[in-house]
């Protein structure tokens, strides 16, 4: 192959063979068995493959070269950002909506505390009010009679001079104290009040503070009267479910308190007894168990007779009377801590405190008699 063609040199089919075989993307020489790119169709020596940087292996037989990586990715990365885009725009809706809502919503707000403060406002003007009329009517009742009468009585004594011929029986003085001296004014005064005072409106208030211009109306007041009924109504239909364990208020509130029950005292005499006269020993039981079926009481009564001269020994019912037998002892109770003494027992039985249960007494079974 000195000419640097591809070919058995001297081959008759050297053109043909060399027709049918694909050429190497990277180095341009003709391949056989080829790694063919599976976007493109492009064929690579497996060598020439390696060496690519950026090519991506599917089989052994495909791969897909640098360029249609590059131009995969992209594409998958323009699919990727259309539907973020997309993801997006709805995010977008869904916040104009939100936008919309936490609007009206605020706009609502606004018009509550719009409410409140007119109602507040009407409460104050109504605690005012009340304040006022209270002033007007228990201390400042002497200061605006004697104003009244100080104009009046000036507006008299006009009116009489002017006319000579006054009617003096339709004259009727009143007497009113101011500053420790009497103050007289004709009947004809009253009139003259009585008319000033009904030109006024009579749905007004006035206020004790003569710079205070505001006026209250009727109206206003009853709308407060009303409010405040019904929250306190409200209030008390809130507190209808709630328990207060705290107050005595109600019979059924009080907690019943435990009392222990008194001790009784009691005492041991110690003094001589006599064969007339003497107390009864008290017995305590044990329960014996583990002794041979063939243990009768009297053998081990034997055996406990030179530690308890007082003992008795009576056979009960095992549960399993052919495996073991059991004995109730009962000796005093002076010698209730001598007996649990392991040398006083026998070998291997087991002694504990008698304990009665409660059921149907149990018949006693003497072995001896059954045998």
């Amino acid at each position: 192959m000195a000419d640097g063609k591809v070919g058995v040199p001297d081959d008759p089919n050297k053109n043909l063979k060399i027709s049918q075989n694909t050429l190497c993307f990277s180095c341009k020489r003709g391949v056989k068995g080829d790694l063919k790119c599976q976007k493109c169709q492009v064929s690579y020596h497996p060598s020439c493959a390696v060496r690519l940087k950026g090519l991506r292996v599917i089989s052994y037989e495909e791969v897909i070269c640098p360029a249609c990586v590059v131009k995969h990715d992209g594409e998958h990365l323009l699919s990727d950002i259309t539907k973020e885009n997309e993801l997006l725009s709805k995010l977008v809706l869904v916040l104009m909506d939100n936008q919309e809502l936490l609007r009206c919503r605020i706009n609502d707000l606004e018009t509550q505390v719009a409410e409140n403060r007119n109602i507040s406002d009407l409460t104050s003007n109504f605690k005012n009010g009340i304040s006022d009329s209270s002033n007007l009517v228990g201390h400042g009742h002497g200061q605006s009679n004697q104003s009244n009468l100080n104009h009046n009585q000036s507006y008299a004594s006009a009116a009489s001079s002017r006319s000579a011929t006054f009617d003096v029986n339709k004259n009727k003085a009143s007497s009113f104290k101011d500053n420790g001296r009497a103050v007289t004014a004709v009947s004809s005064v009253s009139a003259v009040n009585a008319k000033m005072n009904s030109s006024k409106p009579k749905n007004i208030i006035p206020s004790a503070s003569s710079q205070n211009t505001e006026q209250i109306t009727i109206q206003q007041v009853s709308s407060a009267i009303l409010e405040s009924t019904s929250r306190a109504a409200m209030k008390d239909l809130q507190d209808l479910g709630d328990v207060d364990n705290q107050g005595q208020s109600h019979a059924d509130e009080n907690w019943i308190k435990p009392y222990n029950r008194r001790n009784r005292k009691f005492l041991v005499g110690d003094n001589t007894e006599t064969a007339d006269v003497r107390a009864i020993t008290k017995f305590v039981s044990f329960h014996v168990t583990r002794l041979h079926p063939s243990t009768s009481a009297d053998s081990l009564k034997s055996i406990l007779l030179d530690q308890f001269p007082e003992v008795t020994v009576e056979p009960i019912k095992s549960k399993y009377p052919n495996n073991y037998a059991s004995m109730k002892v009962n000796i005093s109770q002076d010698n209730y801590k001598k007996a649990w003494r392991k040398d006083i027992w026998p070998k291997g039985a087991f002694v504990s405190k008698f304990f009665q249960k409660k059921g149907m007494p149990q018949s006693v079974v003497d072995p001896t008699a059954v045998a």
